[in-house]
């Protein structure tokens, strides 16, 4: 039997998943990957900070996708968005 392989690293992103399932959300791949590099890291990081580090292991991502999960991820009260006093998100 062949194990299926995923479209991310072989990281356990377990963890992300089950929260965005709990919170009601679908655990996409851009959500999960997102959400774990928030949870894994104990910074404040604006979305292009957050782009630039998962970028390769989402190629198909966007800039504007993290904008927009980001925002979904506050929305459902998952991470508190912070804007910088220049406006950063």
């Amino acid at each position: 039997m062949a194990v299926a392989k995923r479209s991310v690293d072989m990281k356990d992103y377990s963890v992300s998943e089950q929260a965005l399932r709990d919170s009601g959300l679908k655990a996409t791949v851009p959500r999960v990957v997102i959400y774990d590099y928030l949870l894994t890291h104990k910074t404040h990081p604006t979305c292009d900070e957050i782009y630039s580090a998962i970028k390769d292991s989402v190629p198909r991502l966007s800039l504007a996708s993290v904008y927009n999960v980001t925002e979904k991820l506050s929305e459902e009260g998952l991470l508190l968005r912070l804007i910088a006093p220049n406006g950063d998100r």
